[in-house]
């Protein structure tokens, strides 16, 4: 019932105008709010963007505007190569935000809090502990990907060497950052739902009125 009603919104004019202003605002944090340290590490200051959206447009605005942002950053302001793994951890973030923030009960502040805190701990072990940093060890840790074919067994265990050390390196800083994402976004949260949005259909919390 979320996903149909969720992809209703992609249809909805007033939806997709917030959408889009959404969407530039989360490029813009993502590109001079966004900081890259090395090749494994990176804080990314977007996120209650993010969340926000999903809340209001459900999973698939989110998987939508998840991978639209990718893009446009790339596009905008490429700091390497394109690859499209980073691309789909972005649109799996924004599924996920959107399954459990949208249409959900923000109140009282407790159960906001310990929703979001849960949703963020599942979003960074499963996208950027895990996915990331295979991409990560893909994109940087492979310097020759005709080894998985030549020799599969030497290249594998390289790569799996590579990926322990990519996990461990980012493993302090995103454990650090689930309590402030999840301070941010508990925020945003709460005091986005004393504002109306006047969306026809909607709330601000993305519960249908009618």
């Amino acid at each position: 019932m979320r996903w149909k009603e969720s992809a209703k919104n992609m249809v909805n004019l007033y939806s997709l105008v917030l959408m889009s202003l959404l969407l530039a605002l989360r490029v813009v944090f993502e590109l001079f709010t966004t900081i890259q340290i090395g090749d494994y590490l990176k804080i990314d200051f977007s996120v209650f963007l993010t969340a926000y959206s999903c809340m209001i447009f459900g999973p698939v605005p989110g998987i939508v505007m998840g991978g639209a942002a990718d893009i446009l950053c790339f596009l905008l302001k490429p700091t390497g190569p394109y690859f499209f793994g980073f691309t789909l951890s972005k649109m799996i973030a924004g599924m996920i935000y959107g399954l459990f923030f949208y249409k959900r009960k923000m109140t009282p502040y407790w159960r906001c809090i310990v929703r979001v805190f849960f949703t963020v701990t599942l979003v960074t072990i499963v996208v950027n502990l895990c996915m990331n940093t295979i991409w990560i060890c893909l994109l940087y840790g492979v310097k020759d990907l005709s080894r998985f074919v030549t020799e599969p067994s030497a290249a594998m265990e390289a790569f799996m060497i590579k990926l322990r050390a990519g996990f461990w390196a980012r493993l302090l800083k995103e454990g650090i950052m689930i309590p402030v994402n999840t301070a941010v976004v508990s925020l945003v949260f709460i005091v986005a739902g004393r504002i109306p949005l006047n969306i026809p259909g909607m709330n601000s919390a993305g519960r249908n009125t009618k």
